[in-house]
């Protein structure tokens, strides 16, 4: 006699193989691997493998609502998709004032990394924190917007499979070649000496929201997982640099005046030290037919007391005095013109003393700048317009002092 199967182990038995039907028809997320032991039949699978990936993925099916209005903004602001505002949001992202942004920032990434000036994260596959600088400074609109996508794609290359990393290197590295902000190229050569995957992930941020022209449509494609309008974003960067990017200008402008002028001056300085001398050698000579033209006067003197009258000799005095006056005559006109010379020197070294002060006011206005966003030292705290040596400029100063004052002689 046949038994009748369980009713209630049927009921079991149907409701399982309907549940598979409908996670296989709707395309639930499960875990990778869940399926492939599915497909085996072998529910048997690791835990632990299985328990992180699902995690990740059970965390994907639930919508997070923004932590703020703020902060809701400036994913809005950035044309973040739907899912890098999940993203986003996952991180647990905060605004933190000046007074406390860097002590966060030390506490997240455990360390105290000089480079940092508007936003840290750090975060694993399953979750993360992300801290933005509060900054209210109408110069710098739009950093803070900059700022939340550039620690979004942080924290997406974190989620990426090493597959798809190994994938995107070579791409990124190629759209670095296209940079030509200089002060984004000496950032991320410094992310570079420091450690190769972290270069990477600095990379494949500053790419995201700096570069506007990638040249590769593959790539492009990529950030479009993360932005409805990239170039947007691009946009913000633009802004917010703006007045960097204007002192920068100003002051490789100013540079290239400068040495065009130190140049000029140093060329000029030699012609007048090579005149004076010239001047110095004539004067001499001068003197000396000075004191000839004196000892012949006295002499015809003698002679003329002595009763030899001779008009030879008068003649032959007047002739040199005559000689000597002209000689004279071209020696103070070309004083003159080398102190007319060495005038206009002065009102140039003036000029360029002004060149000076204006690029090392432009070197002060960014340490001033740099120094309300960072507590320490930064790849910008020095002089990132290069202060003008001050020595260099003082010895000009000093050699145009020097220059002898040539005094007219007097005609006979």
């Amino acid at each position: 006699m046949k038994k009748k199967p369980s009713k209630k182990h049927s009921f079991l038995s149907v409701n399982f193989w309907l549940i598979v039907l409908i996670v296989a028809v709707f395309g639930i997320g499960l875990p990778h691997e869940f399926n492939r032991y599915l497909a085996k039949g072998d529910l048997s699978l690791d835990r632990t493998k299985v328990s992180d990936s699902w995690v990740e993925r059970t965390n994907d099916w639930f919508s997070v609502s923004p932590p703020s209005v703020e902060i809701e903004r400036l994913a809005i602001a950035t044309t973040m998709t739907p899912e890098a505002q999940q993203l986003f949001y996952r991180q647990t992202p905060t605004i933190e004032p000046k007074e406390t942004f860097f002590k966060v920032c030390e506490k997240i990434v455990k360390t105290s990394d000089t480079l940092i000036l508007f936003g840290c994260y750090s975060g694993n596959r399953q979750s993360g924190k992300i801290a933005i600088r509060s900054v209210t400074d109408p110069r710098f609109k739009g950093v803070m917007e900059v700022t939340a996508a550039h620690e979004m794609l942080h924290a997406a290359y974190t989620r990426l499979s090493l597959a798809e990393r190994e994938m995107l290197t070579p791409q990124l590295k190629e759209a670095a070649l296209r940079i030509t902000n200089e002060r984004l190229s000496k950032v991320l050569k410094q992310y570079e000496e420091k450690d190769t995957a972290l270069f990477l992930n600095e990379l494949h941020s500053y790419i995201g929201t700096e570069l506007d022209d990638l040249s590769n449509p593959q790539l492009e494609q990529y950030y479009q997982r993360y932005f409805r309008d990239r170039n947007q974003v691009v946009a913000l960067a633009e802004k917010s640099q703006e007045t960097v990017r204007k002192l920068d200008e100003r002051a490789k402008q100013l540079k290239s005046e400068i040495n065009d002028l130190e140049a000029s001056l140093n060329q000029t300085q030699e012609q007048l030290k090579q005149r004076d001398r010239n001047l110095e050698s004539q004067k001499q000579n001068l003197d000396k037919l000075r004191a000839d033209l004196i000892d012949f006067k006295e002499q015809a003197q003698q002679s003329y007391r002595e009763g030899n009258n001779s008009a030879d000799l008068e003649y032959q005095f007047e002739q040199m005095q005559f000689d000597y006056n002209e000689k004279v005559q071209e020696f103070n006109d070309q004083v003159r013109q080398h102190q007319d010379n060495a005038a206009l020197f002065k009102k140039q070294v003036e000029y360029y003393k002004q060149k000076v002060q204006d690029f090392n006011e432009i070197g002060n206005q960014e340490r001033e700048i740099f120094a309300e966003f960072k507590p320490t030292s930064s790849p910008f705290s020095k002089d990132a317009s290069g202060n003008k040596n001050q020595d260099e400029l003082q010895q000009i100063i000093e050699d145009s002092d020097k220059l002898p004052q040539i005094m007219e002689d007097r005609k006979e």
